[in-house]
């Protein structure tokens, strides 16, 4: 698979945490919480908006405003709140599409036909800019990205309304392009948008989730899109979904929640066929996927409408899943609650993957931390990976463990959100040191990982 910069939404997690992997039978993920903290929202998402290396949180709401929450030392501070000049903001994304190396905010419309950008600044983020989408458009999900291929992230927006695809394109200097839209026949009542590259050209796709279908917009040479291919996708509508090589063939696969289950399609010979359901606790209208016991395998989360339990679908040797354990941030005796929105990613820097969603009922965000234990077993990893410098600039050599070079292997580096943003093939020489190459990485906590045959190193790597 190859992979391009890009950024999304940060609930959909794909990665490993840092430490010793399991690779015999499962091994239970292990949560608990860390605290709610008010924020106004209808969606919650993850991203380093003042570049040191933190994951902080980032919500939105239907009066118009987004909140960010500042990672600290010992949690996250209270939130900020920035208009968008929006009449109700019902997404937003994280992402540096002014191109100054700062992150900035993007949010959308779900009543009117607008985008806004927050540019990144010294302290916070801007004024905003607002860009027309069209008349009665509702702005359901925003993916960041270079879907042009000329190096910088632009926008790209699915449209509830019109069924459009709204791809705004990036400039030199900050600015924005002429908007396109795209139409897949097939596909109505866009929601759910990511980005990945499916088809391994180097380019990245648009896959957006409609009514009972996956609809892909292929990238092409030259900043456009193929014929659109369509998918069907169970019975109900695909309002949320995540992409990520469920049986780890090099493929990405899609994972998206049904009633009372988890539907898994595997991408193979270029079609998604329909693999399997996995019972889900209650009714789950959001689905993630990460490795959140850190046996090298993905997991599963997924939440309920209704009890705002969190539950675990654990990945099996040779495949599959089982059910793990559940979480809350809320008591029962609160009432139901219902989630929009499950992120993903690293918020304490200590190289697991931990959990934050939203409860709209409080008004709350609640943090899940990971507390799993990532014991060896006999013949699963070696620790002795090691790396220098730590941290790092510009590049580090990696010093693998005794005996591990005589052996083709892969490196691979996660982000903290748990995406892959480097891959490498290393070639079998004992003794070599391969260097780490860093241009282009973000400052933050990275996990770097080799696998050779059934044996694997990891260790994390501090960019500054």
């Amino acid at each position: 698979m190859s992979l391009s910069t890009y950024w999304e939404p940060a609930r959909k997690g794909l990665g490993f945490a840092a430490g010793l992997m399991l690779l015999g039978a499962a091994a239970q993920a292990q949560f608990v919480p860390a605290g709610t903290y008010a924020s106004v929202h209808n969606y919650v998402t993850l991203g380093d908006t003042n570049g040191d290396g933190r994951l902080d949180i980032v919500t939105c709401n239907s009066l118009g405003t987004v909140d960010v929450l500042l990672s600290g030392s010992s949690g996250f501070a209270p939130a900020t709140t920035y208009t968008t000049q929006l009449s109700s903001c019902g997404t937003v994304a994280v992402g540096d599409v002014t191109g100054d190396g700062r992150a900035d905010l993007v949010a959308g419309d779900f009543t009117e036909g607008w985008l806004a950008v927050l540019p990144g600044q010294a302290g916070g983020f801007g004024t905003p800019t607002r860009y027309f989408v069209g008349n009665s458009s509702r702005i359901a999900t925003v993916v960041l990205g270079d879907v042009t291929g000329d190096g910088r992230a632009d926008i790209v927006a699915t449209d509830y309304i019109t069924g459009n695809i709204v791809v705004l394109p990036a400039q030199a200097g900050g600015g924005f392009g002429t908007i396109s839209t795209y139409t897949i026949a097939g596909l109505t009542r866009p929601i759910g948008a990511r980005l990945a590259d499916l088809n391994a050209d180097g380019r990245l796709d648009i896959v957006v989730g409609g009514s009972q279908v996956i609809g892909v917009l292929p990238g092409q040479a030259g900043g456009g899109f193929g014929t659109p291919r369509t998918y069907m996708i169970g019975t109900n509508d695909v309002a949320d979904f995540a992409l990520a090589d469920v049986n780890q063939d090099g493929s990405l696969d899609i994972v998206a929640p049904g009633l009372g289950s988890v539907q898994l399609y595997l991408l193979q010979a270029g079609q998604f066929l329909a693999y399997g359901y996995y019972p889900a606790n209650g009714l789950p209208n959001v689905t993630a996927v990460a490795d959140v016991n850190g046996d090298g395998r993905p997991d599963m989360l997924t939440n309920d409408s209704g009890t705002r339990d969190i539950g675990t679908l654990l990945g099996q040797p040779g495949g599959g899943f089982v059910n793990g354990n559940s979480y809350t941030n809320w008591p029962r005796a609160t009432g139901s609650a219902s989630y929009k929105s499950l992120a993903v990613g690293d918020v304490n820097a200590d190289g697991k993957l931990d959990i934050v969603s939203g409860n709209m009922l409080s008004n709350e965000v609640g943090v899940l931390l990971n507390t799993s234990v990532l014991a060896a077993r006999p013949g699963a990893v070696s620790q002795d990976l090691a790396l220098f410098p730590n941290p790092a600039r510009h590049a580090a050599t990696l010093h693998l463990p005794a005996g591990m070079g005589a052996q083709a292997a892969t490196l691979t580096v996660a982000d903290a959100l748990g995406r892959v943003v480097r891959t490498r093939a290393l070639p079998a020489a004992p003794g070599c040191q391969p260097t780490l190459d860093l241009t282009g990485l973000r400052p933050g906590v990275y996990t770097v990982r080799v696998q050779a045959g059934a044996r694997a190193a990891v260790q994390r790597l501090t960019v500054e």
